[in-house]
């Protein structure tokens, strides 16, 4: 039997376990995250890195139906756009 990248057979260098992680369960998503990501966020295309900017006249047009979009659901919902620049912004 060979190893994955076949330069070696297995019985020459056997797997052998080095460590075990054991990582507690977490609450990723609780309550607040929830009504914080659902409610207060906005994702758009313009929320890029520069190298992946949209081009052409779609994705303009695009870029302000999203903005149109987001300003209408935030005011209907009664809350102020939030997109943090940390991940100290995100609440517990």
């Amino acid at each position: 039997m060979w190893t994955q990248d076949e330069s070696q057979p297995v019985e020459e260098s056997p797997y052998r376990t080095i460590a075990t992680l054991r990582i507690p369960r977490q609450d990723a998503y609780g309550p607040a995250r929830v009504a914080f990501f659902d409610e207060r966020m906005t994702f758009r295309p313009a929320h890029r890195l520069a190298a992946h900017r949209p081009l052409g006249s779609v994705m303009r047009a695009r870029l302000q139906v999203h903005r149109a979009l987001s300003k209408f659901r935030h005011g209907q919902n009664g809350v102020t756009a939030h997109n943090p620049a940390s991940i100290d912004e995100i609440p517990q």
